[in-house]
């Protein structure tokens, strides 16, 4: 049902210029953080670590990872706005772990995800993740809360 592959300069530029979310999820819109926004349309900067998502040939969501030891990974996911809260985000979570696992074996699985976004933190809890604390970061303009999740692979 997904297909992954390395990201493209197209498309790190439509998810960043034409991604828009509605309500208090606008946080997650790449223009609202220039440092965010810069990283992620350089593709220097971005690298080889950003991966687009498809199903039945469009682009609906991508992924990035982020080796923190040998065996932590930490994960970034982003649904396009039409299809968040839609119930595609159980399923694609497990199908990112599935791909990363196909490059780094036994891996245990790292993300952060604001505090107001308690849609996300339900669905990463159904994909086994487990709250590990909350911390507060500058981004977007303000301070933020954010949850930090694991999921542990034995």
């Amino acid at each position: 049902m997904f297909n992954f592959h390395q990201m493209t300069q197209k498309e790190a530029e439509e998810i960043a210029n034409d991604w828009k979310y509605s309500g208090m999820y606008s946080f997650y819109d790449m223009t609202a953080d220039e440092e965010d926004y810069a990283e992620f349309i350089d593709p220097i900067k971005r690298g080889k670590s950003y991966f687009s998502c498809y199903v039945d040939g469009f682009l609906i969501a991508y992924y990035s990872v982020n080796v923190i030891e040998e065996n932590n990974i930490e994960i970034g996911l982003g649904l396009k706005p039409e299809f968040t809260g839609n119930g595609y985000g159980l399923n694609f979570v497990h199908a990112v772990m599935a791909h990363v696992t196909l490059q780094y074996a036994d891996v245990n699985f790292i993300l952060s995800v604001a505090l107001f976004n308690q849609r996300a933190i339900k669905v990463y809890k159904k994909a086994g993740f487990i709250s590990e604390g909350i911390f507060t970061q500058n981004t977007n303009g303000g301070i933020y809360e954010f949850l930090r999740m694991a999921k542990i692979n034995f």
